[in-house]
């Protein structure tokens, strides 16, 4: 390979990397409040919320492949695996989106008793800008607990998953919202896990 093409992939993995919608969630990292603002301060119309929401869409397919492909041998079947897949895509694309905006009227609802001064759209952006965030970590974990599969070292992944997305939605929704500490939203997410969790066990 000439030094030419050397500097041209080295261009192009740090443009893709550190520079468009990829760069940002993993910039994410370094600041998310900033990276919320950052969000905020690009959002132009409903059209990006919607494009987030396919995205998010996407990953959560993606998210589940691996567990079915190792719980459910049947999904190697030649001749259903491409119908079984495109299923599953199609109700991901088309529902996830659905209950995502559910979900964000909900959330918006849920603080207004609390003296918000967001606007809806914001908290549409803070939660669905904060899922994306957690996707890699989501993916990743998603990959691992099939690699080694065994009950209480899922349970730590999980838990480790869910802390992960606790702390970042916790600081950018709380952050979107104007509320003091992103503590209490993300000791009550911890909470609610753990007693569904235990419930689950028992």
């Amino acid at each position: 390979m000439s030094i030419q093409n050397k500097k041209s992939f080295k261009n192009f993995y740090l443009q893709f990397v550190f520079k468009g919608f990829i760069g940002d969630i993993f910039l994410a990292y370094k600041g998310l409040r900033v990276s919320f603002d950052l969000q905020l301060h690009n959002y132009t119309n409903e059209s990006k919320l919607l494009a987030y929401s396919f995205f998010i869409s996407i990953v959560l397919f993606l998210q589940r492949l691996p567990t079915r492909f190792s719980q459910n041998p049947q999904y190697f079947d030649e001749i259903n695996l491409n119908d079984r897949i495109g299923i599953d895509l199609f109700s991901s694309i088309f529902f996830v989106p659905i209950f995502l905006y559910i979900i964000s009227f909900f959330l918006h609802i849920c603080c207004l008793p609390f003296g918000t001064n967001a606007k809806y759209y914001e908290t549409r952006l803070a939660f669905f800008w904060s899922t994306i965030v957690y996707s890699p970590i989501l993916l990743l974990i998603s990959i691992v607990e099939v690699l080694f599969s065994n009950f209480w070292l899922n349970l730590f992944f999980n838990f480790f998953s869910i802390f992960c997305y606790a702390w970042i939605f916790s600081s950018i929704f709380c952050w979107a919202h104007k509320f003091s500490s992103n503590l209490y939203l993300f000791l009550l997410l911890i909470t609610l896990y753990l007693s569904f969790t235990l419930l689950n066990i028992m």
